[in-house]
């Protein structure tokens, strides 16, 4: 619970910190009658939805940047394949495409060449001892 509401701290404090740095808002301290003091908010949506709006393109291009970096999977010009479903589209790597080179990236969870040992053998290989149950 309180790593939630830090959380939610943490969150707030960058949106306001950002807000204000960006103008998406202005606070102002204005005199009020009988010597009070008066504090006036203006927001600015259009503000704060042309810089969302910049920030998902940039993000995006990003992202396009990573994908289509030199050296990643999709080496070939070959498009990949494209399955329709009634919920949309699904992008299928093309089977075409060469496999990785044995020494390449990581390996899936269970084609080493090690024996697969159970829960037991490591508890006990480790000596690792089971947690209390909770209170």
């Amino acid at each position: 619970m309180r790593n939630l509401l830090a959380l939610l701290g943490a969150g707030t404090l960058t949106f306001v910190g950002l807000g204000w740095y960006l103008d998406w808002y202005r606070v102002e301290r204005q005199p009020a009658p009988a010597g009070h003091q008066r504090l006036q908010l203006d927001i600015n949506p259009e503000k704060i939805g042309q810089d969302v709006q910049t920030g998902i393109e940039r993000g995006s291009e990003f992202i396009d940047s990573i994908r289509n970096k030199p050296g990643s999977q999709q080496t070939n010009n070959v498009p990949p394949i494209v399955v329709p479903t009634p919920g949309g589209a699904i992008i299928a790597p093309n089977p075409a495409a060469p496999p990785p080179a044995a020494g390449d990236g990581w390996r899936p969870i269970g084609s080493s060449s090690f024996p697969v040992s159970t829960d037991d053998d490591a508890a006990r290989r480790f000596n690792v001892r089971p947690l209390p149950p909770p209170r």
